[in-house]
């Protein structure tokens, strides 16, 4: 039997039990609590990035997407059988009820487009073309949304950017010309680097909160574990075409 100790120093307000009890040092509830934060795509990091921040403690959430939930989405998403044919935002807004009943869900469903607006403070983008994510940027007022991140994914590969629009609209802007890396579609997304994606891009909104906030723009191979760093272009092609080759 082992014994254990009760630390008499601890106060009132370290007793207190509630759903975020065991990270109450480490995540400033009451800040995100506050916050609003805008996710638009509800697909494999949407999902996981709202699940993310409602599990931190943000209580008021607007999830834009139109898309339906496909059998192809089941393996690298969180849906399952029983949302087959579902919206992906009314799949999501259930699946957060069950999870975290403290977040309010407001879904948009359709498409954000230039024509749409928002008023949130946090915006995040997990869409999966570098066209959309553009149209999204055109949309933001730096003096309203004081932090945007976009989070990026291709087969075990993911990027995180995030931005501050009054800051860093000089070096991030660039970075949606061009043109994505092309995967096949049987190499293209896995629930695991969804997972992980959504999650980092939770923990930009922490970071940012908390005066954190360090690298603005990484990428991680997750099949070589690998913090990629300015030869990650030259990298990831070379990750792209390994892909490929096996797949042949």
């Amino acid at each position: 039997m082992t014994d254990t100790k009760t630390d008499d120093s601890t106060t009132d307000e370290e007793k207190t039990v509630s759903p975020f009890s065991r990270f109450r040092d480490i995540i400033p509830g009451k800040e995100l609590a506050e916050l609003e934060v805008t996710i638009i795509g509800a697909g494999g990091i949407g999902a996981p990035l709202a699940l993310s921040l409602a599990k931190m403690g943000v209580k008021k959430m607007h999830i834009w997407d139109a898309d339906v939930v496909n059998e192809e989405n089941m393996g690298p998403q969180m849906y399952g059988p029983r949302h087959l044919g579902s919206l992906k935002v009314d799949a999501l807004k259930n699946l957060l009820r069950g999870q975290a009943p403290w977040c309010t869900v407001t879904v948009h469903k359709e498409f954000y487009t230039e024509a749409s607006s928002n008023n949130s403070e946090v915006v995040i983008t997990a869409l999966d073309s570098l066209a959309a994510r553009k149209g999204v940027w055109k949309t933001i007022d730096p003096d309203v949304c004081k932090l945007f991140v976009d989070p990026r994914m291709g087969a075990e590969v993911l990027t995180i950017l995030s931005v501050v629009p009054k800051e860093d609209s000089e070096w991030y802007a660039p970075t949606l010309e061009g043109e994505a890396l092309e995967v096949k579609c049987t190499a293209k997304s896995t629930f695991h680097c969804g997972f992980i994606a959504g999650a980092l891009a939770a923990r930009e909104v922490k970071a940012w909160l908390v005066g954190e906030r360090t690298l603005v723009e990484y990428s991680v191979c997750l099949r070589f574990m690998t913090l990629l760093g300015d030869d990650q272009e030259v990298r990831l092609k070379r990750h792209a075409d390994e892909i490929a080759a096996a797949a042949e």
